[in-house]
């Protein structure tokens, strides 16, 4: 239970990780809301090349905002590594919210 714990700690981390360094390449296009929230879908190779981006369109992020998100994961090349490479994922998904 503990390792369990231990261990969705850790992918937790790396998710933030990826999560981070998208936010600090992104540049908020002109006249956009002040807040809004998009899930993002990124396929990577295990070097942490982007492979695809999908940013899931929502109420709160229209068609500029997400091709800003996409440019933005496509700058964070390359993705962080998790700190073990057995929480490697191809696929990661997460909420972006400047």
């Amino acid at each position: 239970m503990l390792a369990q714990r231990r261990l969705q700690g850790l992918r937790a981390d790396y998710i933030l990780a990826i999560k981070q360094k998208v936010q600090s390449r992104w540049l908020r296009p002109p006249g956009s809301a002040a807040s809004f929230s998009c899930v993002v879908r990124v396929r990577q190779s295990p070097g942490g090349m982007v492979l695809k981006v999908d940013v899931q369109p929502s109420p709160s992020c229209d068609p500029d905002m997400q091709q800003s998100v996409e440019r933005a994961v496509r700058k964070a090349e390359p993705l962080p590594k998790p700190k073990d490479s057995a929480l490697f994922e191809r696929n990661i998904n997460f909420t972006f919210e400047p």
